[in-house]
């Protein structure tokens, strides 16, 4: 059975994608960091369904949790072999007024979290010709003001898929990123009607995209018609990046 590891899997993109992968058999384990009701009712809607699936805590900043949350879910669930890293943060704000705390904790999420779980799982990744898949944002791509540091963030994780891409390729493994525009979930929950309405404006497709969206693209890519796709930053934005 093959078997996926998605972090922040309790919510918006995150579940989405543990979803769709359930959906197609794989055994799923789930890294979450706050939210137990959220982690077990997912479980519980995973039983339901014959999946089998796996939940551990942990915060993906802290490389020791990531190696604990790894372990026990490897422990369950078998050798990994696709790696989601999807866990992210952000807050809109002019640079000057995010705290050096709030500037360190998503450098430290939405980057150094995904470096952190790729440490763990390179081994697996290697001997199951696997898939790492880093979740980044359009904003990774072009840039926002306001939002400085989360773009950094998902730039560097653009950068770094690029060069494990290269580094996991002598394994016959791969490293893949999508890009995601606007997308309903919980992070774009601060917008005010009128603030997405304007954003929606800006989108050649007109519309946000679903969580679905970007599991149905996540899903792909780990599949046989992708087998030969790696190394790339696939925008999946309505045309929000063009």
């Amino acid at each position: 059975m093959k078997t996926v590891l998605i972090t922040g899997g309790t919510r918006g993109i995150g579940k989405a994608v543990a979803e769709a992968f359930a959906d197609r058999g794989y055994a799923v384990g789930i890294v979450y960091e706050k939210n137990d009701a959220a982690a077990s009712g997912l479980l519980t809607e995973f039983v339901a369904k014959g999946v089998f699936a796996v939940a551990e805590k942990a915060d993906v900043s802290d490389a020791g949790q990531c190696r604990r949350a790894y372990s026990a879910i490897r422990g369950a669930l078998g050798a990994i072999s696709v790696l989601v890293n999807n866990a992210g943060i952000a807050k809109i704000a002019p640079l000057p007024d995010l705290s050096d705390d709030e500037v360190s904790r998503i450098l430290d999420v939405d980057l150094k979290g995904a470096v952190n779980m790729t440490k763990c799982a390179y081994s697996d990744l290697a001997d199951t010709k696997g898939l790492l898949l880093n979740i980044s944002s359009v904003w990774g791509v072009r840039g926002a003001s306001c939002e400085s540091v989360y773009s950094a963030a998902k730039g560097g994780l653009i950068a770094f898929t690029k060069a494990m891409a290269k580094e996991l390729a002598p394994y016959g493994a791969r490293a893949n990123c999508i890009a995601p525009g606007v997308v309903e979930t919980e992070m774009n929950s601060c917008l005010s009607k009128e603030e997405l309405s304007e954003v929606v404006s800006s989108i050649p497709l007109g519309r946000c995209a679903s969580p679905a969206e970007i599991a149905s693209l996540s899903v792909f890519l780990a599949g046989d018609g992708a087998s030969y796709i790696t190394g790339q930053c696939i925008g999946a934005d309505g045309g929000f990046g063009l």
